[in-house]
């Protein structure tokens, strides 16, 4: 699975770039790995929604890992 962006930039604005890299490398070595799914959470989590995020608009809060969770789930289930 791979990173969701954040509602926020601040002091991690810096990383989504390697973030959005890390993502594209899981994803090219799921495509190329018989049974490896990559699971996108950037479809998962809307980051104009500040109620999927903690406090700190970074990490999710109990409703934005309850999307994660039910995302990945349904992404498994097929």
């Amino acid at each position: 699975m791979g990173y969701y962006a954040s509602a926020r930039s601040g002091q991690f604005a810096g990383c989504r770039p390697y973030l959005l890299e890390y993502d594209a490398r899981l994803a090219r070595l799921a495509a190329q790995t018989p049974g490896l799914t990559f699971v996108d959470s950037e479809a998962a989590v809307n980051r104009e929604d500040r109620s999927n995020f903690a406090f700190d608009g970074i990490h999710p809060s109990p409703q934005g890992a309850r999307r994660i969770g039910a995302f990945l789930a349904q992404s498994v289930a097929r």
